[in-house]
């Protein structure tokens, strides 16, 4: 601790009670009389008096909070549900806490899980798929946890995934509406399940439109090491006039590459995500979006439930997934 930190018990030996009174006065309890929680808060205040939330937690058996991570604080689409998940939360009385992890890419591992546990959260919320290692740490901790946006199948965990199949296939369905003939798709990485689902998607549209899967027109970018305006300017040199697109932000990528090409206009791009239904870009491509605000109340309800002691069957739902058609400049 640091040693100017002012600690209950310095607030208590400045005013002359015992530390009991203290948190009795700072909880706002009523058998502290006025005058004297008066006295108490402003000794407090003036000598920069903060509770200590972890301490708390180990006295209460609750912090009050609940973490949320995550692993790419630039992708738009993760700020717009913190923003989500914030505001639900703080509307219940719970504090949230944010744990991001740059070289842990889509993934909750034990590194990323002993750092949430360390703050003692009362329950856990990750749009992250868990290993083995996270898995066995929360086995012991027994700390409510929801996954969000990956079907999770091995953990004792509520989850909350998408229709990831059904969204590839309806995305590509839609290009080759638009008259599109030669569709590429760039995903993250041929390592996690929503990625790989939606590329399965896009394979039985190509399928039911007559066309053989053509692998050379499907980028991993984590796998090949390659990032997206290469994976662009290569599926552009093969001759694709569509590009289907893992998240939102790589489609903004793809598109801002496209442009820089003049191509924009000739080539169609489609996404995953719906941000531009929470924010304002100057640019649009027909995108697959969620109820993210159904998502939120879902998840956050059945987490404070788990937190509450009910005991339930697990959660297990797929959210369905609808097209969202932006036609701008094209």
């Amino acid at each position: 601790m640091n040693k100017n930190q002012c600690t209950m018990k310095d607030v208590a030996r400045a005013v002359g009670v015992s530390t009991y009174t203290v948190s009795r006065a700072l909880n706002g309890k009523k058998d502290i009389s006025d005058g004297l929680r008066t006295k108490i808060l402003a000794v407090a205040q003036q000598m920069g008096y903060v509770p200590n939330i972890a301490a708390r937690g180990l006295q209460s058996g609750s912090t009050k909070t609940v973490a949320l991570v995550l692993d790419d604080l630039k992708n738009l689409y993760y700020n717009i549900l913190l923003s989500k998940f914030t505001r639900k939360l703080s509307a219940c009385g719970y504090h949230v806490t944010i744990y991001y992890e740059w070289d842990s890419i889509s993934l909750l591992n034990g590194k990323l899980m002993q750092r949430v546990l360390s703050s003692n959260p009362d329950g856990i919320i990750s749009f992250l798929c868990t290993d083995d290692s996270a898995r066995s740490l929360n086995d012991v901790w027994k700390r409510p946890l929801v996954v969000i946006g990956a079907e999770e199948t091995e953990m004792s965990a509520d989850n909350i995934y998408f229709d990831d199949f059904g969204g590839g296939e309806m995305i590509t369905e839609y290009l080759f509406s638009q008259g599109c003939e030669k569709i590429g798709y760039i995903n993250a990485t041929s390592k996690l399940r929503p990625g790989v689902m939606r590329g399965k998607g896009y394979a039985r549209a190509l399928e039911k439109h007559g066309q053989p899967f053509d692998g050379s027109l499907v980028y991993n970018l984590e796998d090949e090491d390659v990032y997206v305006d290469e994976a662009v300017r290569r599926l552009v040199g093969k001759g694709v006039d569509a590009i289907f697109c893992f998240s939102d932000m790589t489609a903004l990528d793809a598109l801002s590459v496209l442009m820089k090409m003049g191509l924009d206009k000739k080539i169609r791009i489609a996404g995953w995500d719906n941000v531009m239904s929470e924010v304002n870009l100057p640019c649009a491509f027909t995108t697959v979006g969620v109820d993210l605000d159904s998502l939120v109340d879902d998840a956050v309800n059945i987490l404070l439930r788990r937190i509450g002691g009910f005991d339930e069957a697990l959660m297990h739902k797929m959210y369905p997934v609808c097209l969202v058609e932006n036609n701008m400049g094209k």
